[in-house]
C-alpha cells in the first residue's frame, strides 16, 4: 500500500472515474451549448415564417396560417424562400406574386387569397410548374438542387395540411373565418402589422378613425368594406410591401413610434393620393369612390392625432 493507505490500482480506478466524470460534464456542456444553437436557429426559422406568411397570406384565414407554420416547423422551410441571411432562391410562390403584380392584381402579394380553398389552389398551382419548369433540362447547382428538393417537400405538406384543414372546417367555421378575414375582427393583429411600436393612443386613433369612416384594414394595410365586397390597395399596403422588398428591420413600423411620426405618415399618405404619380389611370367612378374614402380615414386619422 502507499503512505496514504491507498494502491496504485485503486489510485488508477479513481482517476479513471474523475476522468470519466469530467468528459461527462464537457459532454453536456457542448449538449446545452447545441441545444441552444438549435433553438436559436429554428427561432430564425419560425420567425421568416411569420414574415413570409404575412407576405403571402395577408387576408388568409387562421387554419390556412396554422397549416404554413406547420409546414414551416417540419420542413425548416417556407414557401418564398425567405431565411435571415437571405432568399435561398427565386421559389413559384414569389413567382406567383410576381406575375400577378405584372398583371397589376390587386393585393398581388397574396396570393393563398382569403380562404383554405385559394390557399390550396395557389399550392396545387407552386407544385406543378415546379414539376414543370420552363427550361426543362436546365442544369442547376447542388444548393439549387437541394433548394427545389426543400420547395417541393415545403408545398407538399402544406397541401397535405391545407386539405386536412378543409376537411376539418365545416361551412359554418368558413363563415365564421372569412366574416373575421374580411370584415376586420382581429384588430390587434392587423395593428401589430403596420404600428406594431407605436404609442397606444395612436393605435386607438386609428382604430376611432376606421370605425368613423367605415370598412377595416387587414394585416399589411389594405382595406376591405364591411361586406367583404369592396377592395383596395392603399397607401399603408404600398409603403408596406416597399419596406418588406427593401428588407427594412421594422416593416410593421409605419406609423413609428410617436404622436408625430403617426402625424407625418398620414400626412405623407393624404400627399402621395393628392399627387399621383404621372401617368397613373385615373380610375373607374367606383375606385374614385374608395380612394375617397382612404383619403377621408387618413384626414380623420390625422384629425384625432392633433388631439392628442
Amino acid at each position: 500500500m502507499s503512505m496514504n493507505g491507498i494502491g496504485s490500482a485503486e489510485y488508477r480506478a479513481i482517476g479513471h472515474q474523475a476522468g470519466k466524470a469530467k468528459r461527462s460534464v464537457e459532454s453536456g456542456a457542448k449538449s446545452f451549448v447545441e441545444t441552444v444553437a438549435e433553438k436559436t436557429a429554428q427561432d430564425k426559422v419560425t420567425e421568416y415564417g411569420e414574415k413570409s406568411f404575412e407576405l403571402a397570406g395577408a387576408t388568409a384565414p387562421q387554419s390556412v396560417k396554422d397549416a404554413w407554420m406547420e409546414t414551416v416547423k417540419a420542413v425548416g422551410v417556407n414557401g418564398l424562400g425567405m431565411t435571415s441571411n437571405g432568399s435561398t432562391h427565386i421559389t413559384q410562390m414569389h413567382i406567383q406574386q410576381v406575375i400577378a403584380n405584372y398583371w397589376g392584381v390587386p393585393n398581388s402579394a397574396n396570393i393563398l387569397g382569403n380562404s383554405v380553398e385559394s390557399a390550396i389552389r395557389a399550392t396545387q398551382k407552386a407544385l406543378y410548374d415546379l414539376d414543370h419548369p420552363l427550361e426543362p433540362n436546365k442544369v442547376s447547382s447542388v444548393e439549387e438542387q437541394q433548394a427545389y428538393v426543400k420547395e417541393r417537400e415545403f408545398y407538399t405538406i402544406f397541401l397535405e395540411n391545407l386539405q386536412e384543414a378543409a376537411g376539418e372546417i365545416d361551412d359554418q367555421t368558413v363563415a365564421a373565418e372569412a366574416g373575421k378575414a374580411v370584415k376586420g375582427h382581429d384588430p390587434l393583429r392587423v395593428l401589430d402589422s403596420l404600428a406594431k411600436h407605436a404609442p397606444e393612443e395612436v393605435r386607438q386613433a386609428f382604430l376611432e378613425a376606421e370605425k368613423e369612416t367605415g370598412g377595416h384594414f387587414t394585416v399589411g394595410g389594405f382595406w376591405i368594406s364591411n361586406d367583404g365586397k369592396e377592395f383596395q390597395i392603399t397607401q399603408l399596403a404600398v409603403d408596406y410591401i416597399i419596406r418588406q422588398y427593401q428588407g427594412e428591420r421594422n416593416p410593421t413600423d409605419l406609423l413609428g413610434t410617436s404622436v408625430g411620426s403617426a402625424i407625418s405618415a398620414a400626412k405623407k399618405w393624404i400627399y402621395n393620393i393628392d399627387h399621383p404619380l404621372a401617368g397613373q389611370q385615373a380610375g373607374s367612378a367606383q375606385d374614385r369612390k374608395l380612394l375617397a374614402m382612404e383619403r377621408a380615414f387618413y384626414v380623420s386619422f390625422l384629425d384625432k392625432l392633433g388631439k392628442l
